[in-house]
């Protein structure tokens, strides 16, 4: 009796962990990203954590805090500025709304007209109005989201930083591998983040540079402004 009553409190138990991790879960999501990101920044950065504390003798505080300055100026800053600098472009542009609408509205009676049947009512296109309140909503809570991120991610790469031996150890101790699985998992698991974390920026900036030359071939205006978004 006794023991099945020690099985309902474990199964109660591992049920209300279960819960409490969902929900944990689902309140965290916006900040998964700032995890993601701090540990992408830690894989690139740890050799240069353990060359400043190991070979050069210096503090862990002061290395650690070098190596986010670091992070800061050439990750954070311009991803920050690129997507206040889009944000601040598309809230300058105007909509002709009522325009947009007749221009429309002519071409569906046209197809209309040689189809034979009517497609479309112009109450159906009363979601356009909609679009542009929307989509700038839509650009102000990313922002905002990325500048939180943003925060989220310096907070927690320099605690890893910081602790980058306990960091390691502790990650391949969670792992249900031998110990030879391990280290192949993590030597792998490196090199994947390091080939999408450098390839993926080299592949943008060089589709940006063809993107550019396009753009300024066929006189568009703003071609640097929208040879940074096609990249």
């Amino acid at each position: 009796m006794i023991k099945i009553r020690n099985k309902q409190y474990k199964y109660i138990l591992i049920g209300f962990l279960v819960l409490l991790g969902l929900v944990l879960f689902k309140e965290a999501r916006p900040l998964l990203s700032g995890l993601f990101g701090a540990s992408t920044l830690f894989v690139m950065m740890r050799s240069q954590m353990a060359y400043l504390t190991e070979k050069k003798k210096w503090n862990r505080h002061l290395s650690a805090s070098i190596l986010l300055i670091e992070s800061l100026m050439f990750f954070l800053i311009p991803l920050t500025a690129f997507a206040l600098l889009v944000v601040d472009t598309l809230s300058g542009i105007e909509f002709d709304i009522h325009s947009m609408i007749l221009q429309l509205e002519d071409f569906i009676n046209m197809i209309e007209e040689r189809v034979g049947y009517d497609l479309i009512t112009l109450d159906n296109l009363a979601f356009i109005p909609k679009i542009g309140g929307s989509t700038l909503q839509f650009l102000a809570a990313s922002t905002y989201s990325l500048i939180l991120n943003s925060i989220v991610i310096l907070f927690i790469l320099y605690y890893m930083l910081y602790n980058y031996k306990e960091f390691e150890d502790g990650f391949k101790e969670i792992l249900p591998f031998r110990e030879e699985n391990k280290e192949i998992l993590a030597m792998e698991t490196k090199e994947i983040i390091r080939a999408n974390a450098i390839g993926i920026p080299l592949l943008g900036i060089i589709q940006g540079i063809f993107a550019l030359a396009g753009y300024i071939i066929f006189g568009i205006q703003q071609p640097i402004l929208f040879a940074i978004l096609t990249a």
